[in-house]
């Protein structure tokens, strides 16, 4: 008998330690899912869906692979520092001309403009044979210096943006190119 008492003392203690055990709370880091494309894969049905646009792209632009929002890519390399261009095609933002442009300007660092202003900074320009619009803004993004020209022309119920962005030394030097080459823009009908 002597043995049961220190049998039954120590599954108490045991017991009892085994049930003081603090909570104690794990955190697991999952990695983002990441969406593969194999080639069998059909693209997704935005790019199926995407309107067709050609174009005559000017000496030294670069074409890049496009992506789920642009249309079209290209870079350039400038003695002044690296543009790109894109072609964007979206839902038809008529008449929300002043939002894109306060948009792009809240996008690097600069206050909206009233609607009266914001009208004025829109330019005509000619986007293939039709007749589109636009606006240049200037600022800091990440605080390196940036210029975005945009130029835009509403077609068929979408609205086509085409964008030069980079340095502003390497969007000066571009901004003449990019002009010409908005005019060989020519967006097939739907």
């Amino acid at each position: 008998m002597p043995r049961f008492p220190h049998l039954l003392a120590s599954i108490g203690l045991c017991s009892l330690l085994a049930g003081c055990k603090k909570p104690q709370i794990a955190v697991y880091v999952a990695p983002k899912e990441v969406e593969m494309l194999s080639s069998e894969t059909p693209p997704p049905p935005s790019a199926q869906e995407r309107p067709q646009v050609t174009y005559k792209a000017p000496d030294g632009w670069q074409q890049q692979p496009s992506d789920r929002m642009n249309a079209v890519q290209f870079s350039c390399a400038t003695a002044g520092g690296n543009a790109s261009v894109n072609i964007t095609p979206l839902e038809s933002m008529a008449g929300k001309e002043m939002l894109l442009i306060n948009m792009w300007r809240g996008a690097i660092g600069q206050p909206e403009l009233p609607e009266a202003e914001a009208l004025e900074a829109l330019i005509p320009v000619s986007i293939g044979a039709e007749s589109g619009q636009m606006f240049e803004v200037a600022g800091k993004r990440e605080s390196e210096e940036i210029s975005i020209i945009t130029a835009f022309v509403h077609h068929e119920g979408k609205s086509w943006f085409f964008k030069l962005q980079g340095t502003p030394a390497a969007v000066a030097a571009q901004k003449a190119a990019f002009v010409e080459f908005l005019k060989t823009v020519q967006i097939q009908s739907s």
